[in-house]
Parts: C-alpha cells; sequence; structure tokens
C-alpha cells in the first residue's frame, strides 16, 4: 500500500521534496523530477543541495538547518545544478518545517519561466 504523503506529494502540481532531519530527501514528488531534469533529482536519502549549483549549497543547507529548528527562513534564490540548463535558469527554494518533527518540506519554483 502507498504511503499517503507521498501520495499527496506526487499529486500536488508544485516541485516538492520533504526531508528528514539530516537534511535527506525522504520524498521527492514527480513535478520535482521534471524540473531537475535527469540526474538531477537527489534520490532518496541524499542531501537536497545537491539540487542546485554548488555556488548555492552552503546558503540552502543553512537554510535547510533553520527550518529543522522550526524557523521560517523565507525563500532563497538559486540555481539549478543540471549542466544543461539554460544559464538564465533561477529558481526559487523554500524551506518550511514539516510535521513538528525536524522534518523539512521544500518547495522549488522555476523563475525563468515568470515573466514580468
Amino acid at each position: 500500500m502507498r504511503d499517503p504523503l507521498e501520495a499527496l506529494l506526487e499529486a500536488l502540481p508544485d516541485a516538492f521534496a520533504l526531508l528528514d532531519p539530516t537534511g535527506r530527501v525522504r520524498l521527492a514528488n514527480a513535478a520535482l523530477r521534471r524540473l531537475a531534469g535527469p540526474g538531477g533529482t537527489p534520490e532518496r536519502g541524499e542531501g537536497i543541495e545537491t539540487l542546485v549549483a554548488p555556488r548555492d549549497r552552503l546558503a540552502v543547507a543553512i537554510r535547510v538547518a533553520g527550518a529543522v529548528s522550526g524557523q521560517m527562513p523565507g525563500s532563497l534564490l538559486v540555481h539549478p545544478a543540471d549542466p544543461l540548463a539554460p544559464a538564465e535558469a533561477r529558481w526559487s527554494l523554500e524551506c518550511l518545517p514539516a510535521m513538528g518533527d525536524g522534518q523539512v518540506l521544500v518547495r522549488v519554483q522555476d523563475l525563468s519561466l515568470i515573466h514580468i
């Protein structure tokens, strides 16, 4: 039987991942897998920071640590790790405390599709 939380995440149209209290991916939905591209989505048990370019990884780790401790650290502008991503590709990554047990919900939005 499928985990109800996994089913819920899969049904969401936005890109989400659920992290354990150590910042490792517990679940990642199909929208995140599409956004990250082939080989770009962290596998279960990997750190979410592998989703973004090396220059953004420390900032993501800091945001995740803040969310683990219950803070609402706000969104962060990041670049995808995928070397085939266009140079102008930008994402908004938001880390939110989830379920009160140190887990973190990560939402990723592709800003390169938004035209102002």
